[in-house]
């Protein structure tokens, strides 16, 4: 009697040994091609993520801002240069007649352009310095983004082995609830027989009952590492593999 009991809690006890050694199911194929190839699964989860980052957006509305500005400030020196013209009549004292009784008087039209430039030194200098100001601005922005793109890669790691971690103590739950369920028969079969005391069987019940609790943790688990990694890249991760 004791030894069936033994025998019993023995095979519960060793059921984390038997989960890790035997490979795991996956339920479907988008779980096989996540959970077996992370050298293919990481960067497509990295791309998604960012993608779907508001911090990267915001980033890059910067640049583009910072850039455009740029633009204007170099452009700012042709403001102090100016094209101008002008139009003028008049007439012109020509040579006396052959018979000295008069003067020619010619009539004439002038017309002149002229390009005006005003910079004071003050300004030239400014300028290159705003030029300067600007170009350090885009540097840094573009460092932000790095770090940006160094975060999200960062964060999906994580949340990839923990989601990895999840799904393996998941199955090994998973296995050594049924594990249980199949002592837990056994046990109450032993007892309507009269092989085992009740408070053999009871051992059994409340190992069960730890086996479903245990089930339910690490399914929960899963699930929450599931949905934090399907936040972080904006998708369905069935999605992202099929």
């Amino acid at each position: 009697m004791k030894k069936t009991v033994f025998t019993l809690i023995l095979a519960l006890n060793g059921l984390v040994v038997f989960g890790q050694t035997k490979p795991s199911t996956a339920n479907n194929n988008w779980q096989d091609k996540f959970f077996k190839s992370p050298e293919t699964t990481i960067p497509l989860l990295i791309n998604a993520a960012s993608k779907n980052s508001n911090e990267l957006v915001r980033i890059d509305q910067q640049s583009q801002i910072a850039k455009e500005q740029l633009k204007l400030t170099k452009k700012q020196i042709y403001t102090n240069v100016s094209l101008g013209s002008g139009l003028g009549y008049g007439t012109r004292l020509g040579g006396f007649n052959d018979d000295f009784t008069g003067t020619n008087v010619r009539p004439y039209t002038n017309y002149n352009v002229g390009l005006n430039a005003g910079i004071s030194l003050m300004n030239l200098l400014g300028r290159k310095h705003q030029i300067k100001m600007g170009e350090l601005n885009i540097a840094q922005i573009e460092e932000n983004r790095k770090a940006g793109e160094r975060s999200i890669r960062q964060n999906v790691i994580s949340a990839y082995q923990n989601l990895s971690l999840a799904k393996i103590i998941l199955d090994n739950s998973q296995e050594a609830l049924q594990t249980a369920l199949v002592s837990k028969n056994i046990a109450t079969k032993q007892f309507r027989e009269g092989d085992i005391q009740v408070i053999d069987q009871m051992s059994v019940n409340q190992m069960y009952n730890s086996a479903v609790v245990q089930q339910k943790q690490a399914l929960n688990s899963y699930q929450t590492s599931v949905l934090l990694l399907e936040e972080l890249i904006g998708m369905k991760l069935n999605d992202l593999i099929n």
